[in-house]
This record gives structure tokens, sequence and C-alpha cells, in this order.
């Protein structure tokens, strides 16, 4: 019984340990090997017509991603080879589908009630105008009911309806004369709010003026700064190509581009052949650069920062400030309140 209850245990452990194994392999593999990209692109002289194509891939093009552009833009996503997506031949599909025959017999069917209801208003319409037409003559052919309009209201009717007219014009007027009231009564209130928001909001500006300029955040800005330059220089591509021809309209900023170029790093300005015009307006040529990303080279440099103590203290400064804010926000808001 003891061997049996060993053995179980026995392959538990040897399960846990695989399961771990495994799952320290793929983290491994996920951290280490790099996502690799590639993109060419031309514009050529003249039409200046712009062409591009690349390429975007893991763990030696078992997932793949590539993208062509040629007047329309293209992609396709391929898992072990086996395409998952093909954007253009989606749409194209999504084009090419017609209408059932089911779906054409309901269309029908909906246009024929739309018009049918339209042909009963416009019948409807008809015999109302006829009656209203009718109604008009007897009234102007019989004395008594001339002296009553089309809506039946008489001249009683209407002196009745002036004396309402005039009493609600008084209500409108006292109604209006309260609302003046209590405006002029309410300004000195709104100034004090007015005051007080302009007094907590300045407070807000110089506590997290304070907090920019404080020791803590000088510290982890000068120190995390070189994380960041690490982090901004693996994100640059490895190789740079760029070959062709450029002018602008304002040959300053001809010139200025003409700088920029010649401040970028060694590494670059071999792999560019770009001829300035000063003179002329033009941009032709063609691009090639590729690069790797990895997961693991990103992370490093971040986490260091997360454990540097200055970056919690300043965490820690942070969230104090914005509770407080928080807390000074809500109190005045119940202020308003109460005193509404």
């Amino acid at each position: 019984m003891i061997g049996i209850i060993l053995a179980i245990l026995k392959w538990i452990g040897i399960f846990i340990l695989a399961v771990f194994g495994l799952t320290l392999v793929l983290l491994l593999i996920l951290l280490l090997v790099p996502i690799r990209y590639r993109v060419q692109g031309a514009r050529t002289p003249g039409d200046g017509i712009l062409t591009a194509e690349g390429k975007v891939s893991w763990l030696a093009s078992i997932l793949a991603v590539t993208f062509v552009y040629d007047q329309e833009f293209c992609w396709k996503i391929r898992i072990f080879g086996i395409p998952l997506k093909n954007k253009k031949e989606d749409a194209v599909q999504d084009d090419s589908e017609e209408l059932t025959e089911e779906e054409a017999v309901r269309i029908a069917e909906l246009q024929a009630e739309l018009e049918a209801e339209e042909d009963g208003h416009d019948q409807f319409g008809s015999e109302r105008r006829d009656k209203v037409f009718t109604e008009n003559v007897s009234i102007q052919n019989d004395p008594v009911l001339a002296a009553t309009d089309v809506s039946g209201k008489s001249e009683g009717d209407d002196r009745e309806a002036s004396g309402k007219s005039k009493g609600s014009l008084k209500e409108k007027l006292s109604e209006l004369w309260h609302k003046i009231h209590d405006v002029i009564v309410g300004i000195p209130k709104k100034v004090e709010e007015i005051r007080e928001k302009i007094a907590s909001w300045k407070q807000q500006a110089d506590t997290w003026t304070a907090f920019v300029k404080s020791d803590e955040v000088k510290l982890l800005i000068s120190t995390s700064w070189k994380q960041i330059r690490r982090i901004l220089k693996h994100l640059l591509p490895t190789s740079l190509r760029i070959r062709g021809n450029y002018g602008f309209a304002d040959p300053a900023m001809t010139g200025k581009v003409t700088g920029f170029i010649y401040a970028l790093p060694p590494r670059y300005q071999k792999g560019i052949q770009l001829q300035p015009h000063f003179q002329e307006e033009c941009l032709d040529g063609d691009v090639a650069l590729k690069g790797r990303i990895r997961l693991g080279s990103l992370l490093w440099p971040l986490l260091i920062i997360v454990v540097k103590p200055c970056t919690w203290k300043v965490y820690k400064k942070f969230k104090a400030i914005t509770k407080k804010s928080g807390s000074t926000g809500d109190k005045i808001k119940n202020d308003q309140k109460r005193s509404a």
C-alpha cells in the first residue's frame, strides 16, 4: 500500500515538474526570441507612385504577418505557413455576394407595401381637402356661421381668450421678475464659489509644481534616463538604407533636413545616399530597413526602473497628492450642495 502511494506521489511530482519546465521554456522563448521586421518601399520619380511591402515574423516565421501596398493595401497572417487571414480576398468575397431568391421576393413585397401606403395617404388627403372646401363655402353663405371662425370660436370666445392672455401675461411678468430677483440675490454666493474654486485650483497647481520640482522626481528622472535610452536604442532598426533625391519649395527646409540627416548616428549615415536639390521640389527613391524587438530587452529596463527606491517614493507621494486633491474637490461639492 505504501509503495502504491509513493508511486502516485512520484508521478504527480513528475507531472508538476514537467508542467513547470514547459512553462519556463515557453516563457524564455517569449522573452528571448525576437520579433523580426523588415520593410521596403519606393517612390518613383515623375508620377510619384508609392509601393511598399514588409514582413513581421516570430520564431523562425512560425507566426508571420506580411503586407503589400500597391495602389491598395492588403495583408496576410500565417501560422506554420497556413494563411489565416487575407484582407483583400475577404473584401472581394464580401463584394461578390448576391441576394438570394427569398431576399429578392421579400424586398419586392416591401416595395409594394410602401407604394400602397403612399396611394392611401394621397386619397385620404384629397378627401380631407374636399371636406374643408365644402365647409368653408357653407360658412360664407350663412351669416350666423360667418360670425364664427373655421375652428368653431365665436366673438365671446375671443374676448374670453384675450382676458386669459392678459392674465397669463401678468403671471409671466411676475415669474420673470422673481427669476431676476433670485439671480441678483444669488450673485454674492456665485462670486464666493468662484473665488473658492480659483483658490483651490491655485493650491493644486502649487502642489503639483512642488511635486515636479522635488528631489525624488529629479532623482527618478536622472536614474531612469539610462534605461529609457536602452529601450529607445533597442526599438530602432538595426540596418537602414535610403537612396534617392529630395527637395522642398523652401530651400531653408531642404537645408534643415540635410542637417538632420548628417546629425544621425554614423551607423545610419553609411546606408543613407540622398541627394538634396535646393532649386527644385522633388521626392523619390527607395527605402529598406529591418530590425528586431525582443520582449525581454524591453521588460528588463522597465523592471530596473520599478525596483528603484526612488520610484516607490515618487509613487507614494503622487498617490497622496491625488487623494488630497480628490478629498478637496469632494469637500467643495458638498459645501455647494449644503448652501443650495
